[in-house]
């Protein structure tokens, strides 16, 4: 390599360098995005997750607002908050910090990437907001609410959960992709959900732990099924929803 063709190497290297480690502001984040890739945990769950709440596009206001092309109304929209050294934004839905946690940045002239905890968001630039992606499972649409538990089933055993209506065992499904869920006041599991087909990922970043469920709707129940812990035999977790609940 000539002398010459070395020092613009140096010179493109430290530009780069530079760039990225710069500041990002506010006016770079404003505009109209589309959302190229979702990667939750490391994996590409762009054609399954569909951005929920985010649609497949965001659109950035200077005024410290946002707004999405997501169909449901109570979570296409909230605010945005960078911290003073543009490294990170808060994005608010509903007054409440989606994800629980800031989301670190990186930014060009065409792009953006927002990382959070368990998942970043690719985006490019775009003039318009594209079209939403159509519904995918309408079962996604019936999880949110607060689910009572109601009945294990484990083999021919079946034991009954709901007792009182004081102090119930429960689990409660956001659509922010949230969840919680533990006894009475008392939360023993908080995370992540993520539905793909009849299957649903829960994380917990309370245990560090890792669920996965085969779930489906029976009547009025919500059924988690799986193996147990070191065991082929089958168990059945079923659960109602609070408000059709008769004490």
């Amino acid at each position: 390599m000539k002398p010459l063709d070395v020092l613009m190497f140096f010179m493109i290297s430290y530009m780069l360098v530079a760039t990225s480690c710069s500041h990002i502001t506010p006016e770079q984040i404003t505009g109209t995005w589309k959302i190229d890739k979702i990667i939750v945990d490391g994996i590409d769950k762009t054609t399954s997750y569909h951005g929920m709440p985010f649609g497949n596009g965001i659109e950035f206001n200077q005024d410290g607002t946002f707004k999405t092309n997501h169909p449901d109304a109570n979570t296409n929209a909230g605010l945005w908050k960078m911290n003073q050294n543009g490294s990170k934004i808060a994005l608010y839905i509903n007054g409440t910090d989606y994800s629980n946690t800031s989301w670190k940045i990186t930014a060009g002239q065409q792009y953006l990437s927002l990382k959070a905890t368990t998942m970043q968001l690719q985006l490019s630039r775009a003039i318009n907001l594209p079209e939403p992606p159509p519904p995918v499972f309408s079962m996604k649409n019936n999880l949110p609410g607060t689910w009572l538990f109601y009945q294990l089933k484990t083999g021919d055993n079946v034991s009954r959960y709901l007792q009182n209506k004081h102090n119930p065992k429960w689990i409660k499904i956001f659509r922010n992709m949230q969840y919680e869920s533990g006894e009475g006041d008392i939360v023993f599991f908080r995370g992540t959900w993520l539905l793909e087909n009849d299957t649903i990922f829960l994380s917990d970043i309370l245990n560090n732990k890792e669920f996965q469920w085969k779930i489906r709707f029976n009547e009025n129940q919500l059924v988690f099924g799986g193996p147990l812990t070191d065991s082929t035999e089958w168990q059945e977790v079923s659960f109602v929803n609070e408000n059709r609940i008769t004490f």
